[in-house]
Formats: structure tokens, sequence, C-alpha cells
């Protein structure tokens, strides 16, 4: 007997079983009873776990591209887990940019502190000998 012969089977003994029993021991009531209460505890825990993972996607897409302010995006993570995700797409959004990083540059002459973007030289890459 082949593998396919074997499970056409015992899937027919099964059904047989399940038929014959069926009304005479009230084997419906106690499998209608027993799906109830998967779906019951069952659903809402797929629910909770579907939410998390997809509340918690930032934060893996910042650690998977190495974000440099990985644990800002994942406390907004948490923070909009609080407030029931309203702050995830802002988070979803910033860990899919690059940030610019910048320089902070103190003038004397007026006191005030600038913001410089911090850019590489590139002297040597354009082709100056």
């Amino acid at each position: 007997m082949t593998r396919f012969q074997m499970m056409q089977f015992f899937t027919r003994l099964s059904l047989v079983g399940l038929v014959g029993n069926a009304y005479a021991s009230d084997a419906e009531d106690e499998l209608a009873d027993f799906l109830s209460w998967c779906v019951i505890g069952g659903v809402p825990l797929i629910g909770i776990t579907v939410y998390w993972l997809v509340h918690y996607l930032p934060d893996t897409i910042a650690k998977k591209r190495q974000h440099p302010q990985r644990d800002a995006i994942q406390a907004l993570c948490r923070v909009s887990g609080i407030f029931g995700g309203f702050l995830w797409p802002i988070a979803f959004v910033w860990a899919h940019m690059k940030p610019v990083v910048h320089e902070v540059v103190y003038d004397p002459q007026d006191g005030l502190v600038k913001l410089h973007p911090k850019v590489k030289s590139e002297t040597n890459q354009v082709g100056h000998d």
C-alpha cells in the first residue's frame, strides 16, 4: 500500500466513525464546543501576536538597517503601543529614513550655535592628485 492509499483509508475510517457516532453520542455538540473554545481562545491570541509583530516592525527594520537612532525608534514603538498605535506611522517612516548627521558649531562672534551638515571631503576621490 502506498502512503496516499493509507491516508485515504484512515480518512475514510475516521469519517465513518464520526458519522456513525454523530447522532448516537452528541459528537457534533462536543465538536462544536471544542471548536468554539478554540476560536474564543485562539483568535485573540493570534490577533495580539500579529498586532505585536506589526507594531514592532519599525524596530526590526531599524535593527536590520543598523539605524543610528534605533533606540529612539524603539521607544517610539513602545509609546505608540500605549496610545493604540497612533504614532506607528511616524516610527515606520523614521526607520526607513537615512539619517543626516549634523555637526554643531559654536560661532564666538554671534554667540550662536549653528548646525552644519557633516560632509565628507571628496577631494581625493574627484581626481585631484
